[in-house]
C-alpha cells in the first residue's frame, strides 16, 4: 500500500484533515502504534492520552516511513494529520489487510458474563467438528487466550486494539483456518477497535450493570448502547431471550441494516429456536434437555453453574447452524472446560469445596451463590473477592451487596488495583458491607495479601462443624496482578487453593 492511495483513501471517507512531507515512493510494508515494534517500511500511529513525541522520534529511527496522528510533529518523515485516530486506525487496517475477516466465518460474542466460556465452548464444538472433516482448528480471541494457527498465549484485552486485531485476523486467513471466534467487548465497540468488520455470526448474551466510571462507560446507558452496535456488523445474531432488556435488544437487531436472521435460545420460553428444559445442577456438572424444532436432545455439561446452561445454548445455536451435528456437539460440551472458570478442588474428606472462578461483577457473582444453593444446599458459603482500580467503580458497592447478603464469611483482597491502593478499595468494600445488617458486618474481613485471604477463608471453614464451599472470585486462572508499575507475576488462585487443600489433608 503506497503513501498516496492511503492519502486518497482516508480523504475520501472524510477522515484526513492534512497531510505534510513528500509521500512520493512510500509504500507501506507495516502497521504499528508501539514504538517498540517499529521496523523498515512501517506506518505509525501517534495514539493514546499518554503518547509522547519522543516516541514518535524512536518509531522514526527505527525505520517508521511516515506518521498517523490528530496533531502535527516536527520530525523528518511524511504525516497524515487526522480528524479521528480511532477511526482511522481500523479503517487503515482493514483497508492493509484486504478484509482478512472475509477469508473464514467470523463470529462475535459479547455481553455482561458467560463470553470466554461460551467462545470457548464454540472454539472445543467447532475443533471437534473440524477433526472429522480433518481440517484446521478453528482460531479464538479471547481474554483468555488467543490462537490464530500459531502457538497459542496468553491475553492482555477482552478484544485487542485495532491493528494487532486485524493482524491477528489476517494470520488466521494465512493459516486457512476454518473458523475465528472472539470476545467483543464494550470498549472494543465504543472506541472502534472492531470497525470495518463484518461478522458472519454475532451472539447477545446477556446486559447488567457493569463497567461503569469515568474511564469505562459513564452510564449504563452508555455501557449498553455501545453493544448494541455489535448488531450493526453481524450477519446473523443469536440472542437470549431470557435477558434483561430483551425487547430493546431484538428490536436493534431487527432493524439491523446487516443482519439477515435472528435465533433465540432460552432456558424459560419454550418457544425460543433453543430451549432448555429439565435442568439439573449436579458437583459433577450440568444436565438438560435440549428442544429444537420440536426435536429432544440429552445434554451434559463438564463444568457446574446452571448459568453455563445458558453459555452451552447460544454455542448451540451458533456451531448448528453452521451444520455441526447434534452428536458432535453433545459430546465437545462433556468434554468441555474453560481455564479459570468453575475449577473445583475437594479436601479428601470433602468437608471443604473450593471453587476458582473470574466471577467479578454482579450477575456473575448472583449466579455463583444460585450455584452453591443449588449444589451446595448444606454448605456453609465463604467468599475471598476484591475489586479493579479506577474501572468499574460499582461493582465495590455492587458485589459486596450481594456477598452480605448471601455468603457466611467475606474476606475482601486485592484484585488487579493499578494505580490505586488496594487496601484503600477494600476499606471502600468494607463500608459498603458495613452499612448492611449487623450479620454482615460480623462476617467480613479485610486482608490484603490474596494469597493469606485466601488461607483465613479455608482457615474459617477449617472449624467450622459443617461442610463449607469456598469461592475464590476474580482472578480465574491469572498469573499477573496490576499494580501501579504494570503486570507483577502472581501466585495464582488455584495454587494458593491446592496449597491450603495440600496442608488441610496432611492436618486431617
Amino acid at each position: 500500500m503506497d503513501l498516496k492511495t492511503l492519502v486518497t483513501y482516508l480523504a475520501d471517507q472524510h477522515l484526513l484533515v492534512d497531510n505534510v512531507g513528500d509521500l512520493d515512493g512510500q509504500e507501506v510494508q507495516a502497521l504499528a502504534m508501539d514504538s517498540r515494534a517499529v521496523g523498515a517500511g512501517t506506518l505509525f500511529f501517534c495514539k493514546g492520552a499518554q503518547f509522547k513525541a519522543d516516541y514518535l522520534k524512536q518509531a522514526v529511527k527505527q525505520g517508521a516511513i511516515a506518521y498517523v496522528s490528530e496533531t502535527h510533529y516536527d520530525v523528518p518523515i511524511p504525516g497524515l494529520i487526522v480528524s479521528d485516530i480511532r477511526r482511522v486506525m481500523p479503517t487503515v487496517a482493514n483497508h492493509f489487510y484486504d478484509r482478512p475477516w472475509q477469508a473464514y466465518p467470523l463470529i462475535g460474542v459479547t455481553g455482561t458474563k458467560g463470553k470466554t466460556t461460551t467462545v470457548y465452548y464454540i472454539r472445543q464444538i467447532l475443533d471437534a467438528w473440524s477433526k472429522q472433516q480433518q481440517k484446521h482448528r478453528s482460531g479464538l480471541i479471547s481474554s483468555a487466550t488467543v490462537y490464530v494457527g500459531e502457538e497459542e498465549v496468553d491475553s492482555q484485552l477482552t478484544t485487542p486494539e485495532s491493528l494487532p486485531l486485524y493482524q491477528l485476523l489476517q494470520t488466521a486467513a494465512n493459516h486457512q483456518l476454518p473458523y475465528v471466534t472472539m470476545e467483543v467487548s464494550s470498549q472494543a465497540l465504543k472506541y472502534h477497535r472492531t470497525d470495518g468488520i463484518l461478522y458472519d455470526t454475532v451472539a447477545f448474551l446477556n446486559i447488567s450493570k457493569d463497567h461503569i466510571s469515568p474511564v469505562e462507560h459513564p452510564t449504563f446507558e452508555d455501557y449498553f448502547s455501545s453493544k448494541l452496535k455489535l448488531f450493526q456488523q453481524g450477519k446473523r445474531a443469536v440472542i437470549n431471550a431470557d435477558m434483561d432488556h430483551v425487547e430493546r435488544v431484538l428490536a436493534t437487531a431487527e432493524q439491523s441494516p446487516t443482519v439477515e436472521a435472528i435465533h433465540t435460545f432460552s432456558t424459560k420460553n419454550p418457544r425460543a429456536n433453543y430451549y432448555a428444559k429439565a435442568i439439573v445442577s449436579q458437583p459433577t456438572g450440568e444436565s438438560f434437555t435440549l428442544v429444537h424444532q420440536s426435536q429432544e436432545y440429552p445434554m451434559t455439561l463438564a463444568m457446574s453453574g446452571a448459568f453455563n446452561v445458558e453459555n452451552a445454548l447460544a454455542a448451540i445455536a451458533i456451531t448448528h447452524g453452521y451444520g455441526v451435528p447434534v452428536e458432535t456437539i453433545q459430546h465437545a460440551l462433556s468434554q468441555a472446560t474453560v481455564p479459570g472458570r468453575m475449577e473445583s478442588f475437594h479436601t479428601k474428606d470433602e468437608k471443604i469445596v473450593a471453587m476458582v472462578d473470574y466471577a467479578h461483577n454482579q450477575v456473575s457473582f448472583e449466579a455463583m451463590f444460585d450455584t452453591s444453593d443449588q449444589i451446595y444446599p448444606d454448605h456453609a458459603v465463604g467468599v475471598v473477592f476484591g475489586s479493579p482500580g479506577k474501572k468499574a467503580y460499582n461493582r465495590r458497592q455492587d458485589l459486596t451487596a450481594v456477598a452480605g447478603k448471601r455468603a457466611d464469611r467475606i474476606v475482601l483482597t486485592t484484585e488487579d488495583p493499578g494505580k490505586e491502593d488496594p487496601a484503600s478499595i477494600c476499606q471502600e468494600m468494607l463500608q459498603y458491607v458495613e452499612n448492611q445488617t449487623p450479620r454482615a458486618r460480623a462476617k467480613a474481613t479485610v486482608e490484603v495479601d490474596r494469597g493469606k485471604a485466601i488461607q483465613t477463608l479455608f482457615d474459617w471453614a477449617e472449624q467450622l462443624d459443617t461442610p463449607a464451599v469456598l469461592w475464590i472470585a476474580g482472578k480465574g486462572d491469572e498469573l499477573e496482578m496490576k499494580y501501579q508499575n504494570g503486570l507483577e507475576p502472581y501466585f495464582g488462585d488455584h495454587n494458593y487453593v491446592k496449597q491450603a487443600i495440600a496442608a488441610y489433608n496432611q492436618r486431617h
